[in-house]
């Protein structure tokens, strides 16, 4: 599902672009978005598969609404945890609980948390349109000079760099 269709861009942009450029420009912005944290979550389970071998803490890469399942997988016998074997904590962080159904000091060899993350539609979106306003408005030129005016331009990677890192959370790695 798209994030934004080129009407509602033009309703945070001012250009005289053709409809399919605009398009283009979305689309780039987009696929940018995903590259670096996944597809869009919204409504949709996130999976993730952890190793949990000796560790009381794992850590997953998208913050947590709710949790749907912990499998916990030690040689080649798996157990479906109980809501008290495992705490989250700060929305990234599960702890396994060492008084709980099924207790355990530490994590089986495998962890394999089923959860909905925290919705970041509305992020997306803005960064998506601040891409968008980058590349339309993006001059090629670092500085310009006529008489007394002067202007200096950041630096077009650095900047869209900067707009895509307001959407890290958690404990990802940014390129």
């Amino acid at each position: 599902m798209a994030l934004l269709t080129t009407s509602e861009l033009l309703t945070h942009l001012d250009s005289d672009l053709a409809t399919a450029a605009l398009q283009r420009l979305l689309d780039d912005a987009e696929a940018e978005i995903i590259k670096r944290f996944g597809a869009h979550s919204a409504g949709s389970s996130q999976v993730e598969t952890l190793g949990g071998t000796g560790l009381e803490l794992v850590f997953v890469n998208k913050p947590i609404s709710a949790v749907n399942s912990v499998i916990e997988t030690i040689g080649t016998t798996a157990t479906t945890l109980a809501a008290d074997d495992y705490s989250v904590h700060n929305k990234f962080v599960i702890e396994r609980l060492a008084d709980g159904t099924n207790s355990r000091l530490t994590w089986g060899d495998r962890v394999k948390v089923t959860y909905q993350p925290v919705s970041d539609t509305d992020q997306r979106k803005v960064v998506q349109i601040q891409l968008c306003k980058l590349a339309v408005n993006f001059e090629g030129l670092k500085s310009e000079k006529a008489g007394n005016y002067s202007r200096t331009w950041g630096e077009y990677n650095a900047e869209r760099k900067q707009i895509l890192n307001s959407l890290q959370h958690g404990f990802g790695y940014m390129q």
